[in-house]
């Protein structure tokens, strides 16, 4: 097992103080058990049997000042990780090297170079505001950055495809929305594409951590065409599934009738 440094004065940060002694256990649990620079691969299961306790991990995430994020890969990271154990690393220095080529691995190094921790930049932000500076210079270049055309793509409609799929009330007259759906027309994509990314990623996203990102600069960035292209799951009832159905309901109302005739 590898050996690190550990912050004795945690025991004396107001919000280290106010978790519970499991959330306690499971922090410290967390920050064991990750990788060399901090991430962990989240197995819910073996944490809660060796901590010997149940935890609320969603809580959990909230009581802890920032100190954790969820990766978009769903990996957790603490975020001052390397920062604490190894200050600032140097591509240039050997011992850092594993470091180096880890964070470039779970895709964190730049942001750790730049110093982008804790607070409101997570790395989804991140790429969508580099994209976004991307899109800018395009749209420079093409002569068309703050004009509001309409032209033949219908931009209204798949705002409004968006709101009804995913419960959202996005303005389809949105700058960046805008911008985004320009771009990927351009590339030849039409309206039944951006339909079709709509159901796949709410029925990917919706209800959990992701549906924050069911937003026209996520779904409609550098990743459309991935969106549109994954596999969706099936989630209809096979035909054996079907039978299997039938005979269980056969079973229940033999059941009932049992109990019926007793009484």
């Amino acid at each position: 097992m590898p050996k690190r440094f550990t912050d004795s004065a945690i025991w004396d940060k107001t919000w280290f103080r106010r978790l519970s002694p499991a959330e306690k256990c499971a922090f410290i649990y967390i920050k064991d058990k990750c990788d060399c620079v901090g991430v962990w691969d989240a197995d819910f299961e073996v944490a809660e049997f060796q901590i010997g306790s149940q935890i609320d991990w969603q809580k959990l995430i909230e009581k802890v000042n920032g100190n954790i994020e969820i990766l978009t890969s769903g990996k957790w990271w603490l975020c001052d990780f390397c920062r604490f154990q190894y200050g600032e690393l140097k591509i240039s220095c050997a011992p850092h090297k594993k470091y180096v080529e880890m964070l470039e691995k779970h895709r964190l190094l730049e942001r750790v170079a730049k110093g982008y921790v804790k607070g409101s930049h997570t790395l989804q932000e991140e790429e969508e505001e580099e994209e976004e500076e991307k899109e800018k210079e395009k749209e420079k270049e093409k002569g068309v950055l703050g004009k509001r055309e309409t032209g033949d793509i219908p931009y209204a409609e798949i705002i409004a495809d968006l709101n009804l799929q995913a419960g959202m009330n996005y303005k389809s007259d949105g700058k960046v929305a805008r911008q985004k759906i320009h771009a990927r027309w351009q590339e030849g994509f039409r309206l039944d594409d951006f339909k079709i990314v709509h159901r796949k990623k709410v029925q990917d996203w919706k209800g959990g951590d992701m549906s924050k990102y069911l937003r026209p600069e996520t779904l409609y960035g550098n990743k459309f065409e991935g969106y549109l292209n994954q596999l969706q799951r099936d989630t209809r009832i096979s035909d054996v599934g079907r039978r299997n159905l039938k005979v269980a309901e056969n079973w229940l109302k033999s059941q009932e009738e049992k109990r019926a005739q007793n009484e």
